[in-house]
């Protein structure tokens, strides 16, 4: 899907690692994995919203910059 343009890759710049200790700060109370933040972080860097995952969880309640809900695409 890289390949073809379908999706993006982004590597975890150190402004990048600084936004994922904000994003694990702020969302403290729900006990978030990297794996979502790992999203959440180049969602709201690049100012993409549509998010393609692998499964199904409580997603939902990240926000782009505290106010966009982030849509998830499930794959597979």
């Amino acid at each position: 899907m890289v390949a073809q343009g379908v999706s993006r890759l982004w590597p975890l710049s150190a402004a990048g690692h600084n936004s994922l200790a904000l994003l694990f700060e702020k969302y403290r109370n729900i006990d978030p994995d990297w794996a979502d933040l790992g999203l959440v972080c180049p969602a709201e860097s690049s100012g993409l919203h549509r998010i393609a995952r692998l499964r199904s969880s409580d997603f939902k309640v990240y926000r782009s910059h505290g106010r966009k809900r982030l849509a998830q695409q499930l794959l597979g």
